[in-house]
């Protein structure tokens, strides 16, 4: 698997992609809002800096999160990342 597509942006979705990112897999979310998009991706950026001050992960582990996942409005436009 090396890349996925998780479809709403909800405490789920978001929860999928970080778990996805973290692991290596490029990830791409897509919601209806971009509203939710943005929460999203203020959620996972606190998850991620959390998981890192009770050194659960590392920065490294922190940044390819980061760079793994990508948030879509629509399906066929161009890829937004962090």
């Amino acid at each position: 698997m090396n890349n996925v597509l998780v479809i709403g942006s909800g405490v789920m979705g978001s929860g999928i992609a970080q778990l996805l990112s973290i692991n290596k897999i490029k990830t791409t979310i897509t919601d209806i809002s971009i509203e939710n998009l943005n929460r999203s991706k203020e959620k996972i950026l606190f998850n991620l800096d959390s998981l890192l001050k009770k050194s659960i992960i590392t920065n490294n582990q922190k940044n390819i999160s980061i760079k793994n996942i990508s948030f879509v409005k629509k399906l066929d436009e161009k890829i937004n990342h962090f």
